[in-house]
């Protein structure tokens, strides 16, 4: 199926849409933005998750439950690795029973399993286009007709590209931590809010500068948190700074460290939501870190989870996490 169908399908009104997107990011909210910009979504038709088998079963649970039939279902910003297919297979399985369609949008690289199984699901896939966000290819899959729409894209990219500038850092980071506050307090119900804000682009919504004020309210002590555990190591051919803490923004925490540190790649470990954020200096790919651990995303910003049995609450488990991301680094550049 050619994008050009895509596009006519989407807009002809002729079945619901309902779209599952990425929740912890930018680039997630706007991809649900411009489906919903388009289309007119409503927003109790969006769904969040993120890249665990968890995630994909628990989404599968809310698809079984409201049992959608004869719509699209459409997937933005959610990577798969060759470990999560049997969940996602599931998942798929169940909704294409109810003979509805599905369009999965998405930049991340995935593998070479992945692709060949969700295929066999999926009535259009894009996947592995890692030079453009997933609002991006959204933007240009519906035929690039909106100025605002193309707004909304272009910002989605600068974040999730780390494309900080003094001029747009106070949006960009108002809007990535403004997510990140309604992440960690399960607020699903304004991430919602503020797709449907996004998509009018409403981008400094009355909604995004409360959530990010009462980010803000925390946020010292979220920081004194990483700065007390943060430790920085020399592997391979660059040096590497890692912490542990939780309720921050990834970029926010991993470019404290660089401040503090001077590093080149820069970890934070979310030791609530068990997520490993990489994000590296211009010229530097912390992304090899990320794949090692089943994850991926960009050279300059990346992230996995962290393995099975890894303890987070014990000193051992931080131990064994910090050795095995030094292995990996020194494992790579020995094959450079």
């Amino acid at each position: 199926m050619e994008e050009s169908e895509i596009s006519e399908i989407l807009l002809s009104g002729t079945r619901q849409i309902y779209n599952l997107s990425h929740q912890t990011d930018f680039d997630g909210i706007a991809s649900a933005a411009i489906i919903m910009h388009y289309t007119g979504m409503p927003k109790n038709n969006l769904h969040f998750g993120i890249y665990t088998a968890e995630s994909f079963g628990a989404v599968k649970d809310w698809s079984d439950r409201i049992m959608f039939r004869d719509s699209i279902f459409v997937i933005t910003d959610m990577s798969v690795n060759d470990i999560l297919v049997p969940d996602v297979e599931r998942l798929l399985s169940s909704v294409k029973a109810r003979n509805n369609m599905i369009f999965w949008i998405d930049h991340h690289p995935w593998g070479a399993e992945a692709i060949d199984k969700i295929s066999k699901y999926a009535d259009f896939l894009i996947c592995g286009e890692n030079n453009v966000c997933a609002a991006e290819l959204a933007y240009s899959i519906l035929s690039k007709r909106s100025e605002s729409a193309r707004a909304i894209a272009e910002t989605a990219h600068k974040t999730d590209f780390n494309l900080r500038t003094e001029e747009n850092k106070g949006l960009l980071d108002m809007l990535s931590c403004a997510i990140t506050y309604m992440c960690y307090t399960n607020d699903i119900e304004s991430l919602k809010e503020m797709v449907r804000d996004v998509s009018n682009l409403k981008l400094d919504s009355s909604l995004i500068k409360e959530k990010y004020g009462l980010y803000n309210a925390d946020v010292e002590k979220n920081l004194s948190v990483l700065y007390g555990n943060m430790k920085k190591f020399v592997a391979g051919k660059h040096t590497i700074g890692i912490s542990y803490s939780k309720n921050l923004q990834s970029t926010q925490g991993c470019m404290a460290l660089k401040e503090k540190l001077g590093t080149e790649i820069n970890i934070m470990i979310n030791t609530d939501t068990k997520k490993i954020n990489l994000r590296s200096v211009d010229g530097v790919d912390c992304s090899f870190i990320a794949k090692a651990f089943g994850g991926g995303g960009h050279p300059q910003a990346s992230g996995a989870e962290v393995p099975a049995g890894i303890d987070l609450s014990k000193k051992e488990g931080i131990e064994k996490l910090n050795q095995m991301i030094i292995e990996v680094s020194e494992a790579h550049h020995k094959t450079l």
